[in-house]
C-alpha cells in the first residue's frame, strides 16, 4: 500500500536512476520492489515500530520508502550500532547484511530480494504511530532520541528543495551518512522528492569520493567538514561544482581555498531536532559566506535569548520534531510544541533576514573576564599551526590554581614530526594570554561519535589519565 501522504511527496514513474557503489534502480522500478517485500517479508503485517539499520546502500533506502509508504513507525540507525542500542520500544530489527545487500540486480529491469532469512526480525513491543526516530548526535550528556511525523519529516525534506535548488536533472552524490538526519532529511529525501539522479556513497575514504566525482559527475555534493578539508589537502582538480556540508563550522581560510579550487560551498546549519533550519547564501559575497553568515528557510523564525541581536539561538520550526523521548519510548519533559526551542549555540543578528552563529553555548570560556568560543580558539590554533590536523580545547578545573587548566588535544599531519614547540611558539605570537593552552597532549586518533564528530567526552576521559 502507497498512502497519499506519499505519493504527494514522491512520484515513483521517473526513469532517473538511483544507485550506490554497486547496483541501480529506477525510480519507476520501487513499487514492484515494494510488492516483492510484501511477498518475501510480511513486513506491511508487523506492528509496532521497527528499528531499520541503515548503511549507504540501496537495499537502506527502499526499505527506508517502504515503511514511509506503508505509514510504519521505525528507529533509524546505523547498521554498526546493532549490538545493545536498540530502544525497547521497537517490536522488530531490520537489518540487511553488509555483504549481502542486494534488493535488486545490476540489471535493474529484474528485482530480486534477500532471502528472508537475512532479514533479521527481533521481537521487543512498541511505539507511537506514523513516526520516525533519530538518536542524538551530540557528544555530552545523556542520549535521547528524537521523534518526528511522517508528515514533518516530509515536510522537512520538501523545505531543502528550493533552497539547494534540486531538480530531475541534479546529478546528487551523498558522501554522508544517509541514515542520520543531515544525509537523510537535509540530503537523500529530499533528493527523491525532486526525483534527481542520486549516487550514495561510503563517504569513509577521500580517494574513493575523489573517484566517484570523477565517474559519476555530479554537479551537487553533500560532504562534511573534515571531507572538505581532506579534499582541499587532496589538491586534485575536479573541476566547478556545487557542494552542501554542514556540522562543524570551517575556518574563513579553508572556506574560501575551497571555493577557489572546487566551487560553491554552502553551509547548511540545523540538528536533529530540528532539520535543515539555515544556509550560506550563493548570491552573499565570499567574505560573509566564509564567515558564516545564515539565511533562514522559510517559514523558519531566529530570535536570542534575552530579546535582544546576540545571545542563545532560539528557533522555530514549522517542520521540526516532535517530542524527546527515552530508550523505553516515554516522553521527555522539553519546550511545549510550537515554542522557540533553545539550540544551545550562541550567535548574533546581522541584519533583517541574517544571522552568525559564534559558538556553542556550552562551549563558551570565561577566561579572566574574556568570553572565548571554544570553536573560534580551535579554529585559530589550526590556522597558526599548519602541522596540527585536528585539535580539541577543553578546560579542567585545577585546585592548585588560580583559575583552571585550558588544555589542547591534537592530532598531527605528519606522525612522525615532532612540533609541540611550534604550537607554543605559534600560541604565543598569535594569541592574547588568556587563549593560550597550558597544557598540549597528543594523540594518535581522536575518539569519534557515531556521527564521525570527535567525542569531547571520551577526550577529556583520555586527557585526564594522561
Amino acid at each position: 500500500m502507497i498512502t497519499e501522504l506519499f505519493k504527494s511527496y514522491l512520484q515513483l514513474s521517473s526513469s532517473n536512476i538511483i544507485s550506490d557503489e554497486v547496483e541501480s534502480i529506477r525510480y519507476k522500478d520501487i513499487p514492484d520492489l515494494f510488492s516483492i517485500i510484501d511477498r518475501s517479508y510480511d513486513v506491511g503485517k508487523l506492528n509496532g515500530c521497527m528499528a531499520l539499520m541503515g548503511s549507504n546502500k540501496i537495499s537502506f533506502t527502499v526499505f527506508l520508502l517502504y515503511l514511509l509508504a506503508n505509514e510504519k513507525s521505525f528507529y533509524v540507525s546505523s547498521s554498526y550500532s546493532v549490538n545493545g542500542q536498540i530502544p525497547s520500544f521497537c517490536s522488530h530489527t531490520i537489518t540487511i547484511p553488509e555483504k549481502n545487500h542486494h534488493v535488486a540486480s545490476k540489471n535493474h529491469h529484474e528485482v530480486i530480494i534477500e532471502p528472508s532469512s537475512d532479514l533479521k526480525l527481533r521481537e521487543l513491543s512498541a511505539g507511537k504511530p506514523r513516526s520516525v526516530y533519530f538518536a542524538t548526535s551530540g557528544s555530552t550528556g545523556d542520549k535521547k532520541i528524537i521523534r518526528y511525523t511522517h508528515d514533518k519529516l516530509l515536510q522537512n525534506a520538501a523545505g531543502c528543495i528550493d533552497r539547494f535548488e534540486l531538480s530531475s536533472k541534479c546529478r546528487v552524490l551523498i558522501c554522508v551518512p544517509a541514515f542520520h538526519m543531515y544525509g537523510l532529511g537535509a540530503g537523500l529525501l529530499p533528493s527523491l522528492i525532486a526525483n534527481a539522479i542520486i549516487k550514495i556513497v561510503d563517504g569513509g575514504n577521500i580517494l574513493k569520493i575523489y573517484e566517484q566525482i570523477r565517474k559519476f559527475n555530479p554537479d551537487l555534493l553533500y560532504i562534511t567538514p573534515t571531507q572538505a578539508k581532506m579534499l582541499i589537502r587532496l589538491g586534485k582538480d575536479l573541476g566547478k561544482r556545487r557542494f552542501i556540508c554542514a556540522g562543524e563550522k570551517i575556518s574563513p581560510q579553508d572556506y574560501i581555498q575551497f571555493e577557489e579550487r572546487y566551487g560553491l560551498l554552502i553551509n547548511l546549519y540545523g540538528s536533529s531536532e530540528l532539520g535543515a533550519v539555515a544556509t550560506t547564501m550563493p548570491a552573499h559575497t565570499l567574505e560573509l559566506r566564509s564567515e558564516g553568515v545564515f539565511v533562514p528557510l522559510k517559514g523558519v523564525e531566529i530570535s536570542f535569548s534575552g530579546g535582544g541581536n546576540q545571545g542563545e539561538i532560539r528557533c522555530s520550526h514549522p517542520s521540526g520534531f516532535e517530542e524527546y523521548v527515552d530508550q523505553t519510548g516515554e516522553s521527555i519533559p522539553t519546550l511545549a510544541i510550537g515554542k522557540m526551542y533553545s539550540t544551545k549555540d550562541l550567535g548574533s543578528r546581522m541584519g533583517a533576514d541574517r544571522f552568525k552563529v559564534i559558538g556553542r553555548t556550552d562551549n563558551i570560556l570565561n577566561r579572566s573576564g574574556f568570553l572565548i568560543s571554544i570553536e573560534e580558539l580551535e579554529i585559530s590554533i589550526k590556522n597558526h599551526c599548519k602541522d596540527v590536523a585536528e585539535v580539541i580545547v577543553f578546560e579542567r578545573e585545577d585546585e592548585q590554581k588560580i583559575r583552571n587548566e585550558l588544555i589542547a588535544v591534537y592530532t598531527k599531519v605528519n606522525d612522525h614530526q615532532e612540533i609541540e614547540l611550534s604550537i607554543l611558539q605559534a600560541c604565543t605570537r598569535n594569541l592574547p594570554t588568556y587563549c593560550r593552552p597550558d597544557r598540549l597532549i597528543n594523540l594518535n586518533n581522536l575518539p569519534l561519535t557515531a556521527t564521525g564528530k570527535p567525542d569531547r567526552m571520551k577526550i577529556k576521559k583520555i586527557a585526564r589519565q594522561l
